[in-house]
């Protein structure tokens, strides 16, 4: 699976860093994936799914 943040939508509330820093930081008030983390590890999928459901504007992305 791959993650991405939507730009558009991030308003840096750091919801997504906060649940799961291994694969999301904020730079400039924005969260971004950390690079290199786009294609995260099987069993960091807990995390990034708690990241998902904490960010209020939906910016946290799975994709196949």
């Amino acid at each position: 699976m791959r993650t991405r943040i939507d730009q558009e939508r991030c308003q840096g509330n750091k919801c997504c860093a906060d649940e799961c820093p291994e694969v999301y930081q904020v730079v400039d008030n924005l969260a971004e994936v950390k690079e290199g983390m786009e294609e995260f590890p099987d069993e960091l999928m807990p995390k990034v799914q708690a990241a998902m459901l904490a960010c209020p504007e939906g910016a946290v992305l799975l994709e196949p």
